[in-house]
């Protein structure tokens, strides 16, 4: 009997045993673009998961949604009514040049 042993040059770890098991991580896995902005693979996220969601996902979705909006209005209103003295708002500068 001849026994021969072989070393790997690399040491690797394998990902998964089967094929099946390698299509269901890659199916997984978002595509992702580098170049592009982080937020718009956050969005694709959330529209992908409210795509595939039920109804109650959805009414969740949309309610933090609205809330969210709402809040971030309120801020806005807040923080222009503490600016209502400053001459900057009600100076003859453009849209562009005043505090939001």
């Amino acid at each position: 009997m001849v026994l021969v042993m072989c070393k790997k040059q690399t040491t690797k770890k394998w990902e998964c045993l089967t094929k099946a098991e390698k299509q269901s991580k890659d199916k997984e896995k978002p595509n992702v673009d580098e170049s592009a902005d982080p937020s718009d693979g956050l969005m694709t996220m959330l529209k992908k998961i409210y795509s595939e969601g039920d109804d109650e996902m959805k009414r969740t979705i949309n309610k933090a949604w609205s809330e969210s909006s709402r809040e971030e209005n309120t801020r806005r209103r807040r923080r222009h009514d503490g600016l209502l003295n400053c001459t900057h708002c009600f100076s003859t500068a453009g849209p562009s040049q005043r505090h939001t």
